[in-house]
């Protein structure tokens, strides 16, 4: 059920877009998805007021157009792309750490299959005795 959770925004901003659409609008007019930015400048005035006050002092241009073309789109399908991306770094992690552990699996299997080495073996020197004194 965890890989389900990457979808709470894109089903937030759904539910958001239902809500406007039965309790404002109204049923004449067309279901109608909301914007992020209308969201974002509507709930987060603030938050806005501060990304764009940093944008224009100190980021590149190319930012700034960025952040207007994502709060342009609907809040629904940036939520979706969210999903997609949290879901393709997810396998991303899975795909390496089931590669690294069959890795492991295969060293260790081929490890095992030698006899042990002793200490003094692996130095190169021959395994003596120990000999302990008794009182």
């Amino acid at each position: 059920m965890l890989f389900l959770l990457p979808l709470l925004p894109a089903l937030a901003a759904l539910g958001h877009d239902a809500y406007i659409y039965t309790q404002v609008e109204g049923e004449s007019d067309p279901f109608r998805f909301v914007a992020l930015g209308w969201i974002v400048v509507t709930y987060l005035p603030e938050a806005h007021q501060a990304a764009l006050s940093w944008l224009r002092a100190d980021a590149p241009l190319w930012a700034l157009e960025g952040y207007a073309t994502v709060l342009a789109q609907p809040a629904a399908l940036v939520g979706l792309a969210l999903s997609g991306f949290f879901w393709a770094v997810g396998l991303l992690i899975w795909a390496v750490s089931t590669s690294m552990s069959a890795f492991a699996r295969r060293r260790w299997r081929a490890a095992a299959a030698h006899k042990p080495m002793t200490v003094a073996q692996i130095l190169g020197r021959e395994a003596q005795e120990i000999k302990y004194k008794h009182h």
